[in-house]
Protein backbone atom coordinates (compact mmCIF):
# COMPACT_ATOMS: atom_id res chain seq x y z
CA UNK A 1 0.00 0.00 0.00
CA UNK A 2 1.28 3.41 -0.86
CA UNK A 3 1.04 6.35 1.53
CA UNK A 4 -1.50 7.89 -0.74
CA UNK A 5 -3.76 4.90 -0.58
CA UNK A 6 -3.60 4.83 3.23
CA UNK A 7 -4.54 8.51 3.40
CA UNK A 8 -7.44 7.99 1.06
CA UNK A 9 -8.66 5.01 3.01
CA UNK A 10 -8.43 6.96 6.24
CA UNK A 11 -10.38 9.81 4.74
CA UNK A 12 -13.08 7.49 3.42
CA UNK A 13 -13.32 5.72 6.81
CA UNK A 14 -13.65 9.06 8.60
CA UNK A 15 -16.34 10.15 6.15
CA UNK A 16 -18.25 6.93 6.71
CA UNK A 17 -18.05 7.28 10.48
CA UNK A 18 -19.52 10.76 10.32
CA UNK A 19 -22.72 9.30 8.92
CA UNK A 20 -24.80 7.65 11.70
CA UNK A 21 -26.05 4.75 9.55
CA UNK A 22 -22.54 3.95 8.42
CA UNK A 23 -21.27 4.07 12.02
CA UNK A 24 -24.06 1.72 13.14
CA UNK A 25 -23.30 -0.60 10.24
CA UNK A 26 -19.61 -0.80 11.24
CA UNK A 27 -20.55 -1.48 14.88
CA UNK A 28 -23.08 -4.12 13.79
CA UNK A 29 -20.49 -5.86 11.59
CA UNK A 30 -18.00 -5.79 14.47
CA UNK A 31 -20.59 -7.29 16.86
CA UNK A 32 -21.55 -9.98 14.38
CA UNK A 33 -17.91 -10.90 13.81
CA UNK A 34 -17.41 -10.95 17.60
CA UNK A 35 -20.46 -13.18 18.06
CA UNK A 36 -19.43 -15.53 15.26
CA UNK A 37 -15.79 -15.96 16.15
CA UNK A 38 -15.07 -14.96 19.73
CA UNK A 39 -18.35 -15.15 21.64
CA UNK A 40 -19.28 -18.53 20.14
CA UNK A 41 -16.16 -20.18 21.56
CA UNK A 42 -16.70 -18.48 24.90
CA UNK A 43 -20.30 -19.73 25.09
CA UNK A 44 -19.24 -23.26 24.10
CA UNK A 45 -16.53 -23.33 26.77
CA UNK A 46 -18.90 -21.78 29.32
CA UNK A 47 -21.45 -24.52 28.56
CA UNK A 48 -18.75 -27.13 29.13
CA UNK A 49 -17.86 -25.49 32.42
CA UNK A 50 -21.52 -25.59 33.52
CA UNK A 51 -21.73 -29.31 32.65
CA UNK A 52 -18.50 -29.98 34.54
CA UNK A 53 -19.72 -27.90 37.48
CA UNK A 54 -23.00 -29.81 37.69
CA UNK A 55 -21.09 -33.12 37.51
CA UNK A 56 -18.79 -31.99 40.33
CA UNK A 57 -21.81 -30.86 42.35
CA UNK A 58 -23.49 -34.26 41.94
CA UNK A 59 -20.20 -35.99 42.82
CA UNK A 60 -19.96 -33.90 46.01
CA UNK A 61 -23.54 -34.80 46.93
CA UNK A 62 -22.82 -38.50 46.29
CA UNK A 63 -19.64 -38.29 48.37
CA UNK A 64 -21.56 -36.71 51.25
CA UNK A 65 -24.15 -39.51 51.08
CA UNK A 66 -21.36 -42.11 50.93
CA UNK A 67 -19.59 -40.58 53.92
CA UNK A 68 -22.83 -40.65 55.94
CA UNK A 69 -23.31 -44.29 54.91
CA UNK A 70 -19.73 -45.11 55.87
CA UNK A 71 -20.25 -43.53 59.29
CA UNK A 72 -23.44 -45.54 59.71
CA UNK A 73 -21.62 -48.73 58.71
CA UNK A 74 -18.76 -47.96 61.10
CA UNK A 75 -21.26 -47.58 63.96
CA UNK A 76 -23.01 -50.78 62.93
CA UNK A 77 -19.66 -52.60 62.80
CA UNK A 78 -18.79 -51.34 66.28
CA UNK A 79 -22.18 -52.59 67.53
CA UNK A 80 -21.61 -55.99 65.91
CA UNK A 81 -18.13 -56.27 67.40
CA UNK A 82 -19.49 -55.38 70.84
CA UNK A 83 -22.21 -58.01 70.44
CA UNK A 84 -19.63 -60.56 69.29
CA UNK A 85 -17.51 -59.80 72.37
CA UNK A 86 -20.57 -60.20 74.62
CA UNK A 87 -21.43 -63.54 73.00
CA UNK A 88 -17.80 -64.73 73.23
CA UNK A 89 -17.94 -64.12 76.98
CA UNK A 90 -20.99 -66.40 77.14
CA UNK A 91 -18.94 -69.36 75.88
CA UNK A 92 -17.05 -71.11 78.64
CA UNK A 93 -13.52 -72.43 78.28
CA UNK A 94 -12.49 -76.00 79.06
CA UNK A 95 -11.33 -74.94 82.53
CA UNK A 96 -14.54 -72.95 83.24
CA UNK A 97 -16.89 -75.91 83.73
CA UNK A 98 -16.70 -75.60 87.55
CA UNK A 99 -17.68 -71.93 87.18
CA UNK A 100 -20.74 -72.96 85.14
CA UNK A 101 -21.68 -75.56 87.75
CA UNK A 102 -21.34 -72.91 90.47
CA UNK A 103 -23.58 -70.53 88.53
CA UNK A 104 -26.23 -73.24 88.15
CA UNK A 105 -26.01 -74.02 91.86
CA UNK A 106 -26.34 -70.31 92.66
CA UNK A 107 -29.47 -70.10 90.53
CA UNK A 108 -30.91 -73.04 92.46
CA UNK A 109 -30.21 -71.28 95.78
CA UNK A 110 -31.83 -68.06 94.56
CA UNK A 111 -34.97 -69.85 93.42
CA UNK A 112 -35.24 -72.22 96.44
CA UNK A 113 -34.58 -75.38 94.44
CA UNK A 114 -32.77 -78.15 96.29
CA UNK A 115 -30.19 -79.82 94.03
CA UNK A 116 -29.66 -83.47 94.88
CA UNK A 117 -27.07 -84.13 92.18
CA UNK A 118 -25.31 -82.06 89.50
CA UNK A 119 -22.64 -83.56 87.26
CA UNK A 120 -21.17 -83.28 83.77
CA UNK A 121 -22.11 -86.11 81.41
CA UNK A 122 -19.44 -87.65 79.13
CA UNK A 123 -16.98 -84.83 79.73
CA UNK A 124 -13.97 -86.57 78.15
CA UNK A 125 -15.73 -88.24 75.20
CA UNK A 126 -17.54 -85.14 73.94
CA UNK A 127 -14.44 -82.96 73.94
CA UNK A 128 -12.22 -85.49 72.15
CA UNK A 129 -14.78 -86.64 69.56
CA UNK A 130 -15.08 -83.51 67.41
CA UNK A 131 -12.52 -81.15 65.91
CA UNK A 132 -14.73 -78.02 65.96
CA UNK A 133 -13.79 -74.83 67.78
CA UNK A 134 -16.78 -75.21 70.05
CA UNK A 135 -18.45 -78.13 71.71
CA UNK A 136 -21.47 -78.79 73.88
CA UNK A 137 -20.95 -80.08 77.38
CA UNK A 138 -23.95 -81.89 78.86
CA UNK A 139 -24.80 -81.44 82.52
CA UNK A 140 -27.29 -83.59 84.39
CA UNK A 141 -29.20 -82.13 87.35
CA UNK A 142 -31.48 -83.94 89.77
CA UNK A 143 -33.42 -81.63 92.08
CA UNK A 144 -36.49 -81.23 94.26
CA UNK A 145 -38.68 -78.15 94.13
CA UNK A 146 -42.18 -76.80 93.99
CA UNK A 147 -43.77 -75.69 90.77
CA UNK A 148 -43.07 -71.93 91.11
CA UNK A 149 -39.49 -72.25 92.41
CA UNK A 150 -38.75 -74.62 89.50
CA UNK A 151 -40.16 -72.03 87.06
CA UNK A 152 -37.90 -69.33 88.56
CA UNK A 153 -34.92 -71.71 88.33
CA UNK A 154 -35.62 -72.44 84.64
CA UNK A 155 -36.01 -68.70 83.98
CA UNK A 156 -32.64 -67.98 85.63
CA UNK A 157 -31.01 -70.73 83.57
CA UNK A 158 -32.39 -69.27 80.35
CA UNK A 159 -31.09 -65.78 81.19
CA UNK A 160 -27.70 -66.97 82.46
CA UNK A 161 -24.50 -65.10 81.54
CA UNK A 162 -23.33 -68.27 79.75
CA UNK A 163 -25.01 -70.23 76.96
CA UNK A 164 -27.24 -72.86 78.56
CA UNK A 165 -29.62 -74.97 76.50
CA UNK A 166 -32.24 -77.08 78.28
CA UNK A 167 -32.36 -80.36 76.37
CA UNK A 168 -34.62 -82.46 78.55
CA UNK A 169 -36.83 -81.79 81.56
CA UNK A 170 -38.62 -84.58 83.45
CA UNK A 171 -40.94 -83.78 86.34
CA UNK A 172 -42.24 -86.52 88.64
CA UNK A 173 -44.71 -85.90 91.41
CA UNK A 174 -43.55 -86.64 94.96
CA UNK A 175 -46.33 -88.10 97.13
CA UNK A 176 -44.17 -88.11 100.25
CA UNK A 177 -43.79 -84.32 100.20
CA UNK A 178 -46.89 -82.47 99.02
CA UNK A 179 -46.22 -79.57 96.64
CA UNK A 180 -42.76 -80.74 95.61
CA UNK A 181 -41.65 -82.63 92.55
CA UNK A 182 -38.57 -84.55 91.66
CA UNK A 183 -37.02 -82.99 88.58
CA UNK A 184 -34.34 -84.30 86.23
CA UNK A 185 -32.88 -81.73 83.85
CA UNK A 186 -30.38 -82.31 81.06
CA UNK A 187 -28.55 -79.11 80.09
CA UNK A 188 -25.95 -78.27 77.47
CA UNK A 189 -23.47 -75.47 77.83
CA UNK A 190 -21.46 -74.11 74.92
CA UNK A 191 -17.78 -74.73 75.55
CA UNK A 192 -14.68 -73.50 73.70
CA UNK A 193 -12.15 -76.25 73.03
Amino acid sequence: MSPLDAKTLKAQATALLEKPQAFLAVVAVALILDAVFILRWQVVSLGGMFKEGSKIKSDIAATNCDSKEVESQKKQLADYLAEQERLNKMIIGPQDLPRALEAISGFADISSVRILRIQPVDAGKAAAASKDKFGRQKISITAKAGYHPMGRFIGLLESAPIFIDIKNLEVQGNQAEAGTQSVTILLEVLQRK
